[in-house]
């Protein structure tokens, strides 16, 4: 058995094209630990390539406040 870290799973998943989401939420046996993994790497990306600099600080904190990791 191989073990990740839920640092490098998040680089991974965040890596991925497309709505990498549905392609882990694909599988039912998809623990949803990894999902909440997915889904801030994924809110990170959005906030580091698409939100102004002057709003990350504030989006980082509404993220935390929501449960993501970022």
């Amino acid at each position: 058995m191989r073990t990740v870290s839920a640092e490098r799973l998040g680089q991974v998943l965040g890596a991925l094209p497309g709505t990498p989401r549905v392609v882990a939420g694909g599988n039912f046996a998809t623990p949803w630990q990894a999902l909440a993994v997915l889904d801030a790497a994924v809110a990170e990306q959005i906030i580091t390539q698409v939100a102004h600099p002057r709003v990350r600080g504030e989006l980082r904190e509404a993220g935390r406040a929501l449960g993501f990791r970022v």
